[in-house]
C-alpha cells in the first residue's frame, strides 16, 4: 500500500529544559505530519507513520526516544499525527571531549571525556566525638594539690569522658556519564569496593587520610544514554599536633581513632584519681587509590562557567573551593 505522507511546517518544534538538571538539558522535539489513505484506522497509521515516526532514532543533539504519539481522524482515510520526543543531552564542559559543546554518542567505558560534571553540595553540621581528655582545665579545690590530668568527668576509677562536637563535612558531587560506563559491572564493582576507604593521595581540597568515601548512587531514565551518578563523601582535617596532657605529642589522621588508657594515682590532696597511661590511634578505614571512581582528576567546575568576565570570576571561585 503507497501512503501520503506529508511533514506539517511546524514540524521539529519543541523546547529545551535545563532547570533542576546535573549540567544536563532536556530536549523536547514535536513532529507532525499528514497521512493520507489510511482506510484502516489508528492501527493502519501506527503502523504506516513508523518509518517516519520510529520509536528511536538519531539526531544531531543524540539519541531520541518516542514518549507518546497523537493520532487524529481528518476524515476520508486522512490523519494528522503528532510524535513527541526526548532525550537528555550533556552540555560538556571545556576540556572534557571537545569545545565544551555536546557529543553525539557515548563513549566506551574506557573513555572518560564524556564525563560531565554536575551538582556540588556541602554541609558543615559537624559531628560528635568521644573524648575523655579535655585540651586544659581548671580546678576549683579547697585543695590545691587535686590534679585531674584533664581526665573528664571522673568517677571513681572511670573516665566517662563526654560526646564532643568536632570539624566534619559532608561532600558530594553529581556527574552524568554515558550508561555504558555509569551502569557497567565493572565500574559499579569498584565503587561498590572503594566505599568505606579514605583518599589515599590528596582528593579535592583533601589531604591523604582526611576524605572518607561514603559510596555512590546513579539514577537512569529508561532509554536514556546517560545516566547521572552521585558520590557522598565525609571530611574530618587531620591534625599535626594532637596531645593528651603527660604524654607525647603526635599526629593523627582525620578518621583514625584515638583513645586513652589511664592508670590510678594518688593526688597531692591524697585522694585516688586517674592519669594518662598511654594513647592508642587505631586505624580503622584502609587507604585506598580512587582513580577507579573515573573522577579524581576532573574537577566538578572545570571549565563550566565560559563567555562572560562574570563567569570568568565564578570559575576562578570553584577552583579555589577544590584547592588549599
Amino acid at each position: 500500500m503507497t501512503y501520503k505522507v506529508y511533514e506539517l511546517r511546524d514540524s521539529e518544534s519543541g523546547s529545551i529544559e535545563s532547570e533542576g538538571l546535573e549540567s544536563g538539558e532536556v530536549w523536547n522535539v514535536t513532529k507532525r505530519y499528514l497521512i493520507g489513505q489510511c482506510y484502516g484506522g489508528m492501527t493502519e497509521v501506527k503502523e504506516a507513520i513508523s518509518d517516519y515516526l520510529p520509536r528511536y532514532c538519531d539526531s544531531d543533539t543524540g539519541y531520541w526516544r518516542r514518549k507518546s504519539m497523537a493520532i487524529k481522524g481528518l476524515g476520508k482515510g486522512c490523519f494528522e499525527v503528532t510524535g513527541e520526543y526526548t532525550t537528555l543531552v550533556p552540555v560538556l564542559a571545556a576540556g572534557t571531549g571537545g569545545d565544551g559543546g555536546n557529543k553525539n554518542e557515548p563513549n566506551s567505558p574506557e573513555d572518560q571525556s564524556q564525563l560531565t560534571p554536575g551538582s556540588v553540595a556541602w554541609d558543615t553540621t559537624g559531628a560528635t566525638e568521644h573524648v575523655t581528655s579535655a585540651i586544659s582545665e581548671r580546678v576549683i579545690s579547697s585543695d590545691s594539690g587535686d590534679d585531674f590530668q584533664n581526665a573528664i568527668n571522673v568517677n571513681g576509677t572511670t573516665v566517662q569522658g563526654i560526646d564532643k562536637v568536632v570539624p566534619a563535612m559532608k561532600y558530594s558531587e553529581t556527574w552524568i556519564m554515558p550508561t555504558a560506563l555509569g551502569l557497567s559491572y565493572d565500574f559499579v564493582n569498584a565503587v561498590y569496593s572503594l566505599t568505606g576507604t579514605v583518599n589515599l593521595s590528596t582528593f579535592r581540597a583533601f589531604a591523604p587520610g582526611e576524605a572518607l568515601f561514603m559510596g555512590a548512587r546513579a539514577q537512569w531514565s529508561g532509554d536514556q544514554p546517560y545516566t547521572t551518578v552521585t558520590f557522598d563523601f565525609q571530611a574530618r582535617a587531620n591534625d599535626d599536633s594532637f596531645y593528651v596532657k603527660g604524654l607525647q605529642m603526635t599526629t593523627k589522621k582525620g578518621w583514625e581513632y584515638p583513645w586513652v588508657v589511664y592508670m590510678p594515682y594518688t593526688s597531692g590532696s591524697g585522694i585516688l584519681v586517674q592519669k594518662p597511661r598511654a594513647l592508642i590511634i587505631d586505624t580503622i578505614y584502609r587507604e585506598k587509590d580512587w582513580g577507579s571512581l573515573k573522577i579524581v582528576e576532573s574537577s566538578p567546575g572545570g571549565g563550566r562557567y565560559q563567555g562572560t568576565s562574570k563567569a570568568a570570576e565564578t570559575q576562578k571561585q570553584v577552583d579555589a573551593f577544590f584547592k588549599r
